[in-house]
């Protein structure tokens, strides 16, 4: 007498959820791919991760139990993360998700904190950012004034900040 057993195919299960991360920030929470992947018939699944983004290194991997480390590297973008997992012989299923790579904004030094007058826009390396420095000294509007931009912020980056 002769069985014929039927394998059950991987099948995803859940969602990768998309992460954000500043520069040289790591993703710090458990992340693993094997809660999102079942093996319907208890065979060990294998794992491989790839991602397309900037032309810059993200520090990411996957090990293989299926858990994935991210660093974000030294520049800003969206990268796109394909994840598959398979039993040995299946076709791979795939689980998609995006990390945000962000530029953390500039900071006010020191007696700059307080002032409150006039409200300047700021875009650093091309990445607008909102909310970094709403008011300077207590100038009339129609006093021309210059200020040294470099010796009021500081840059938890460690960028040097461009200013237009």
């Amino acid at each position: 007498m002769t069985f014929a057993v039927e394998s059950k195919p991987t099948i995803a299960v859940g969602k990768i959820e998309d992460i954000e991360l500043r520069l040289r920030q790591s993703y710090d929470q458990p992340l693993n791919a094997a809660d999102y992947f079942d093996a319907q018939d208890g065979d060990p699944l294998t794992f491989d991760m790839a991602y397309t983004g900037p032309d810059h290194e993200l520090g990411a991997q996957i090990d293989e139990n299926g858990a994935i480390s991210i660093r974000a590297g030294e520049k800003s973008g969206v990268y796109n993360f394909t994840v598959t997992a398979a039993a040995d012989g299946e076709t791979p299923v795939k689980q998609t998700f995006t990390v945000t790579v962000r530029n953390s904004p500039l900071e006010l030094k020191g007696d700059y904190k307080n002032h409150r007058d006039c409200t300047v826009n700021l875009v650093i390396n091309g990445d607008k950012v909102p909310g970094v420095l709403k008011t300077i000294g207590d100038v009339p509007k129609e006093t021309d004034v210059t200020y040294a931009f470099a010796d009021m912020f500081t840059d938890p980056d460690g960028d040097a900040p461009i200013v237009s």
